[in-house]
């Protein structure tokens, strides 16, 4: 997989976005999702753009690990309780649908699923 235009180097990273990645250690208390974190962090931050691509897909895993922590075997229900950790209704919905959204994009476009019905993903080969 190829990356979008826009991050083909990372030396094109604003300052911010830098020191927020480089200051990034995830303690989610699952040591499979902190490794994946922290993999694309190391694989976004590469000066080859190869790497950079394969970032996004160890941060789709790492969006699928998180979403099957809670209840192993049913990715719905664990999505639920994860949501049900947010006490503010308004943000659990915006974050419901948030979700949501990221899964149809994964499904929709080959980041992690390459059936003949998904599209390519912006920037890839």
């Amino acid at each position: 997989m190829s990356c979008p235009a826009s991050y083909k180097s990372s030396e094109q990273e604003t300052p911010a976005v830098q020191q927020v990645l480089e200051q990034l250690r995830p303690a989610s208390g699952d040591a499979e999702l902190d490794g994946l974190l922290l993999h694309a962090k190391e694989l976004f931050l590469s000066r080859k753009e190869k790497e950079r691509g394969l970032a996004l897909d160890k941060l789709w895993d790492g969006f699928t690990r998180l979403k099957t922590i809670d209840v192993q075997g049913n990715k719905k229900q664990s999505a639920n309780v994860l949501l049900g950790n947010i006490k503010n209704e308004a943000f659990r919905e915006v974050t419901s649908n948030e979700m949501l959204a990221l899964t149809d994009v994964g499904n929709d476009f080959m980041i992690r699923h390459h059936e003949t019905g998904t599209h390519s993903a912006p920037g890839s080969i």
